[in-house]
């Protein structure tokens, strides 16, 4: 429950996460026996020498750029936060098995919301508790299909067209469909279930997206959301995704000027402020110039509303792999969960966060809380045997029957 909760250090660092820093001798250990997770702690911890090594760099080729040891030690926070909430929160996972870890850190997300979004008071749903609610209720109440798909989910999505988040309205359908139309395995899937699994995904993601879209464009979902399609359509040239995101038009442009990123600590100069802000397909320039990313710029901050860009300006080359493995990892654990998570209840909720973590990597805020749990939940699922069934509904359950498949082997 406290890696849900921000700690008075920094934002970026969890109460949980300080607490498993402290106990890593016990913690650290689980992780690192996990493959998949032992890569990624290894791509976490060369965050900071890849973004020092840039930086020196990047110094050079702009003398209007300089270097602020206050925001160099904010951003060398960032990834010491996050591998510290991986590591307790897998630590968590493997002791208290995923369905009471989910319920305990969505409990204390919810409880800490006040606390942890500051957008909260503006929209309460769509900026803090939209997911802490939705995976409550999902893990605690889904008893079946019929229950998940005609009953939890439809409350769900009303609530959300109410608050105007079209963003988890697809969240949620997704992951019901998913859940719903796929039949379980105990074992792992094969390849071709895995791409058969994989492609359905795709295709039931493009199908829900193209619907939403459509839905709101013709006033379905309120005239709020209506005219906000709209209006970012026409400042994209129709592409919804970047004129919902004009953030990536700044990232793209700064991208093309400086391949290897800013580096840590570096304070951007007057021709990265001017160069990212007219990048993005805001239509009016004043528009730009009162946006996220032009903010972030005047506090001396790279900013682009992702943790893919922001990665990338901050720490070059290493926060580029670092955010490629956990989306590989996340697109994998989804594919498995789908497939092998018997009880529908864990499932939908499993698929539900994994999908929000990879919107949250490429279109959210950076290190958005609930990241350090998703990116443990994957890599819990991809560190399973292939001969053991990812956990059911009750952790004991699969703890008693994984000792009992042992004795058996053993007699």
């Amino acid at each position: 429950m406290l890696i849900a909760v921000p700690s008075p250090v920094s934002v970026s660092v969890s109460v949980g996460g300080i607490l498993s820093l402290i106990l890593a001798p016990v913690t650290f250990a689980a992780l690192w026996r996990n493959t998949r997770g032992r890569w990624l702690l290894i791509a976490l911890l060369a965050l900071v020498p890849s973004g020092w090594l840039v930086a020196q760099t990047t110094l050079q080729q702009d003398h209007g750029r300089t270097f602020s040891s206050k925001i160099f030690l904010y951003e060398a926070a960032m990834p010491v936060g996050l591998l510290a909430s991986v590591i307790g929160a897998y630590w968590c996972i493997t002791k208290l098995g995923l369905q009471r870890s989910l319920l305990c850190f969505f409990a204390g997300l919810l409880a800490a919301a006040p606390f942890t979004f500051s957008l909260i008071n503006n929209n309460p749903w769509k900026y803090g508790l939209a997911l802490p609610v939705s995976m409550l209720v999902v893990l605690l109440l889904a008893r079946n299909r019929v229950l998940l798909g005609l009953v939890i989910t439809p409350l769900l999505i009303a609530v959300s067209i109410a608050s105007d988040f079209r963003g988890w309205i697809a969240f949620l359908a997704i992951a019901t469909i998913l859940s719903v139309f796929s039949s379980s395995r105990r074992t792992r899937p094969s390849a071709s279930r895995v791409a058969s699994i994989g492609l359905a995904t795709v295709a039931t993601t493009t199908l829900v997206a193209w619907l939403i879209s459509q839905a709101a464009t013709a006033g379905i979902l309120g005239g709020y959301l209506e005219q906000r399609t709209r209006d970012q359509l026409e400042n994209s040239n129709g592409n919804l995704l970047l004129g919902g995101r004009p953030e990536w038009g700044a990232a793209i442009a700064l991208w093309r000027q400086n391949p290897l990123g800013l580096g840590i600590g570096v304070v951007p100069s007057a021709d990265d402020y001017w160069l990212a802000i007219r990048g993005m397909p805001l239509g009016a320039q004043a528009r730009q110039e009162i946006s996220t990313v032009a903010e972030s710029f005047q506090q001396g901050q790279l900013g682009f509303h992702s943790t893919f860009w922001t990665f990338w300006g901050i720490y070059g080359v290493a926060g580029v792999v670092f955010v490629v493995l956990a989306l590989v990892y996340a697109g994998q654990a989804t594919i498995a969960a789908t497939a092998a998570i018997k009880w529908v209840a864990l499932r939908a909720s499993v698929v539900l966060l994994l999908l929000s973590c990879i919107w949250d990597i490429l279109f959210s805020a950076t290190l958005v809380p609930q990241l350090a749990i998703a990116i443990a939940t994957a890599l819990h699922i991809l560190g399973r045997p292939n001969v053991e069934p990812i956990e059911t509904k009750d952790p004991n359950c699969e703890r008693s029957s994984a000792h009992q498949r042992r004795h058996n082997h053993a007699q």
